[in-house]
């Protein structure tokens, strides 16, 4: 979800850049968030019905696989992580988004038992959760792909901050600004399907230009 107006405060750094710039370099992508892009675009295809049922198509894979595509047809070496367990300091707060989405489920059955499908489609969209058996299904598509699979021991965030501190990237993608407090200084965001990304650079160098 990342740190409200965080990503503000590093406007001066953001690079509107392509793809082919990264050309042989190595980066790590949270896979969760691409994954939960994926699942929406198959929701928008009324592939999902509640987040009760069984998925009834892999079609939410078409927009993790098109995007790790995408980087290799740029020569770029993609290591991807994906959440472990649910680190114990955010129970309480897990517990309260499972409740979130219960009630919107019988928000969204509701409206939809009066004939109200739009409204009924926009409220189930807040109560979407990646399965365990999407997340699988995910990994042994890589795997045949030989892409780099991490399962981070918790968060994603944190298992890249490690892989960028350690020299073993040179770059991360995501969709949100977690990574920045957890000291990764080079991250695209807003990756589209054209290579065209925004790119934030906070070297030692250039950090006395934010705030």
């Amino acid at each position: 979800m990342g740190i409200p107006d965080l990503l503000k405060q590093y406007t001066p750094l953001i690079q509107h850049i392509h793809l082919s710039e990264f050309k042989h370099k190595t980066c790590a992508v949270d896979m969760m968030l691409w994954l939960y892009k994926g699942v929406y675009a198959s929701l928008n295809n009324d592939i999902l019905t509640t987040s009760t049922s069984p998925v009834k198509s892999d079609l939410y894979l078409n927009y993790p696989l098109k995007m790790l595509s995408l980087l290799k047809a740029h020569d770029i070496t993609v290591i991807a992580v994906f959440d472990g367990k649910i680190p114990p300091a955010k129970y309480d707060e897990h517990s309260h988004r499972l409740s979130y989405k219960a009630q919107n489920i019988t928000l969204a059955q509701q409206l939809s038992q009066i004939g109200k499908d739009d409204e009924s489609k926009k409220v189930f969209k807040r109560t979407l959760r990646i399965k365990s058996r999407m997340i699988n299904t995910l990994v042994d598509v890589l795997k045949k792909m030989d892409i780099d699979i991490i399962i981070a021991p918790y968060e994603a965030d944190a298992q890249i901050s490690y892989l960028y501190k350690t020299h073993q990237i040179d770059f991360a993608i995501s969709e949100d600004s977690d990574l920045i407090p957890y000291g990764v200084e080079h991250i695209g965001f807003k990756l589209d399907v054209n290579g065209n990304m925004e790119y934030l650079d906070i070297s030692k160098e250039h950090k006395e230009q934010v705030l």
